[in-house]
């Protein structure tokens, strides 16, 4: 082969990469874009499912504290205690979440969820008590 030659065959594949090359950054460009308009959106499905998911029963205090600390040694105990001990019938939902918080407990992502579990259940605890001393203050109600 000639140098002629040569430097047309080079010239044909650097003229097909920078194509290849500009197709490529197109490409991203588009994708970033995309990205940049759906990533601040959300859907109400997914509201309503994490609603459902993080949705604790109401205990008393001790039982949310008692619940709370039987989490710690042992991921999802607590939950799934939790998951009996409400008001109302059993709840599945939680019972799931507990039973999944036991499973991944072993790659601590379990554990830690776990531990936010715990400070739900305890947060709607005391959610509920200061409902009540709400309710207390705005009617002036005594105990005397």
């Amino acid at each position: 082969m000639d140098d002629a030659a040569r430097q047309a065959r080079f010239d044909r594949r650097s003229q097909a990469q920078m194509e290849q090359q500009d197709d490529a950054a197109q490409l991203a460009t588009a994708v970033y874009e995309r990205g940049k308009e759906v990533a601040g959106v959300v859907y109400k499905e997914d509201v309503e499912l994490w609603g459902l998911i993080t949705k604790v029963e109401k205990l008393s205090p001790v039982k949310a504290w008692i619940c709370a600390i039987l989490n710690l040694p042992l991921a999802g105990l607590g939950t799934m205690i939790a998951a009996c001990l409400g008001q109302e019938s059993l709840n599945k939902t939680q019972l799931v979440v507990g039973l999944l918080q036991l499973m991944t407990s072993v790659y601590l992502i379990g554990w830690f969820f776990s531990i936010y579990w715990s400070y739900l259940l305890v947060k709607t605890s005391m959610a509920d008590n200061a409902e009540v001393q709400r309710f207390i203050e705005q009617t002036q109600v005594r105990s005397d």
